[in-house]
């Protein structure tokens, strides 16, 4: 077990932890930024240009694991991951098709 820990005895994906908490920061910060009167453009960008980078670092700290995993897996695991992909895929496009249906029959019966 210790093998699969990285250091200071923390599991190996540890290195992956998002710093999250100047996310929600920075975007309500973005949100005063934009009530301000007169808007200080200047401002505006430099704040929404935060939020992005902070987005984007969140991504590829999502990304990375997932890539260290399958860098591993064998040939039939990779397979396996697939084929569960597109059921779940499948089973979405379903339930947006049923979301889709249910939402034409509400129209027709309130506007009939």
């Amino acid at each position: 077990m210790a093998a699969a820990q990285g250091p200071g005895g923390q599991g190996p994906l540890s290195r992956y932890r998002p710093c999250a908490s100047n996310s929600g920061s920075r975007r309500r910060t973005q949100c005063a930024v934009l009530t301000v009167v007169p808007v200080n453009e200047a401002q505006v960008c430099s704040t929404t240009q935060a939020v992005t980078d902070t987005q984007a670092e969140a991504a590829l700290t999502q990304a990375r694991p997932r890539a260290d995993v399958l860098a591993v897996l064998t040939l039939e695991q990779l397979e396996a991951i697939e084929e569960a992909q597109a059921v779940r895929e499948a089973r979405q496009e379903r339930v947006r098709e049923g979301r889709i249906s249910r939402t034409s029959r509400r129209a027709l019966v309130l506007s009939g």
